[in-house]
């Protein structure tokens, strides 16, 4: 799993800083934008192996982003990071073909499964949510 080509999109900036001294010690390579315009405009097939996304953020919500980044590359995985979890967003990222839903906050360990998981997930889809939102 070391090695594997991670971007962070998220408006937070410390959220996203903290979430990839996460993930690059356990060996992940990670980019972070604070905007997903610019994640958009240097992304090319085959540069992530995972793109994890904020589903809130002023200039294009993630689930906009997802779609069209999904577009330009239909084999990357998506996976959604948010505060705002409700199983009916679990299920709408499900139905768009995301790999999964990481509720904020989350704990570092709970990071790098959900990072993993949808990294070798080829249909599945992940989530953190438990049933009580």
């Amino acid at each position: 799993m070391t090695g594997n080509r991670i971007a962070l999109i998220d408006d937070e900036v410390a959220l996203t800083q903290m979430a990839s001294l996460i993930l690059m010690d356990h060996g992940f390579q990670v980019e972070t934008f604070s905007e997903p315009q610019a994640a958009l405009a240097c992304h090319h097939p085959g540069r992530w192996d995972l793109v994890l996304t904020d589903v809130r953020m002023p200039e294009l919500c993630g689930f906009d982003f997802a779609q069209i980044l999904q577009a330009k590359d239909p084999e990357v995985p998506i996976g959604l990071v948010t505060a705002y979890a409700t199983p009916a967003m679990a299920d709408l990222a499900r139905q768009r073909g995301l790999r999964g839903l990481l509720a904020k906050p989350y704990e570092p360990d709970e990071l790098i499964q959900f990072a993993q998981q949808a990294l070798i997930a080829q249909q599945g889809f992940t989530t953190t949510l438990s049933g009580e939102c």
